[in-house]
């Protein structure tokens, strides 16, 4: 995924204001989209201090979501 670490900023913004929070984390570690889809599970988001588990569960979701868009791709 060729996303940049702003990129993938956005995404976490788009889940709504309650989600800009976690921004910092992201920016911090340099997650870009390749990171994003490869390295990104239930731990690493709560070592970002995501503790709520409904916005974890998002993430994820979300997260899996991108990885069949790109499988899917011709």
């Amino acid at each position: 995924m060729a996303w940049k670490v702003n990129d993938v900023c956005q995404w976490i913004q788009s889940f709504g204001e309650n989600y800009e929070i976690y921004v910092a984390s992201f920016k911090k570690d340099f997650i870009d989209g390749y990171r994003l889809c490869r390295f990104v599970d239930d731990k690493t988001l709560i070592d970002y201090g995501i503790k709520n588990e409904d916005h974890r569960q998002k993430i994820l979701s979300g997260i899996e979501q991108l990885r069949k868009n790109l499988q899917n791709r011709p």
